[in-house]
């Protein structure tokens, strides 16, 4: 048992080429992601396909969720069941420079 509460919060710096902006953590219960940017689009998917093969994050591609400016997602979503996981790893990118918030629980 842990005595850390959550939740854990994560704010890299990310740009137009594709990288990790959370670790896997199986015990992760929900996840959000912010685009706190005034101008900036970021996109966001777990690094990983169900084959197990590499997912890279593409603005408004295949695999990946868009999200625009001062735009938010939350995983699970309302109404998904209690037994949805969210424990992969996931991937970020922008279409600038540009810090994404992430929060952990």
């Amino acid at each position: 048992m842990t005595t850390l509460l959550t939740p854990f919060g994560y704010a890299p710096t990310i740009s137009t080429t594709s990288v990790q902006v959370l670790p896997p953590n199986p015990s992760r219960k929900a996840v959000i992601f912010f685009n706190p940017s005034t101008t900036a689009t970021i996109a966001v998917c777990p690094s990983v396909t169900a084959s197990g093969a590499a997912l890279a994050a593409v603005i408004n591609g295949a695999g990946s969720i868009t999200i625009v400016a001062g735009g938010l997602l939350t995983l699970p979503q309302a109404g998904w069941p209690d037994s949805a996981g969210v424990g992969a790893a996931f991937n970020a990118i922008a279409s600038g420079i540009t810090p994404i918030t992430v929060w952990e629980f």
